[in-house]
């Protein structure tokens, strides 16, 4: 089965982790898969060189895919997106100090069903800017 990796879309983000550098983010939503590394503003190749070794990394893992006889994914659409990014998700961490609260303090919160989040493949918890900014303003969240 021949495929085409270049009709799976990446989602490429540069994050602030709250260190002296970010982190530049690329995400497969169609395989779950996150690439990433420290950011290096002056670095102009950097992204287009990561793209690239995700590609790669990916081509591997669709290989091994089709050697067990596992179905291959539906690329994303464009219009799916939004629902993927969810306006925009941040860490934990980062939810944490826009809350200025602990994570730990985040995570009972999320126990307690006070603040909803989406799981990554990997376990690690999202959360929408809209959803902590709704909660600074005294909102409810969706």
């Amino acid at each position: 089965m021949a495929f085409s990796i270049e009709k799976y879309p990446l989602i490429v983000q540069v994050v602030d982790t709250g260190t002296s550098r970010p982190r530049l983010l690329i995400h497969s939503p169609d395989f779950g898969f996150t690439m990433g590394e420290d950011y290096d503003s002056r670095n102009i190749g950097q992204t287009e060189l990561l793209i690239r070794r995700m590609r790669e990394e990916l081509k591997r893992k669709l290989k091994l895919n089709e050697a067990q006889k596992i179905p291959l994914p539906s690329p994303t659409l464009p219009s799916q997106y939004e629902s993927l990014t969810g306006s925009e998700l941040i860490t934990a961490t980062e939810a944490a100090r826009l809350l200025r609260i602990s994570r730990m303090t985040l995570w009972r919160m999320c126990s307690r069903g006070e603040l909803p989040f989406r799981e990554t493949p990997g376990g690690h918890r999202r959360f929408r800017r809209s959803d902590i900014e709704s909660m600074l303003l005294g909102e409810e969240t969706k």
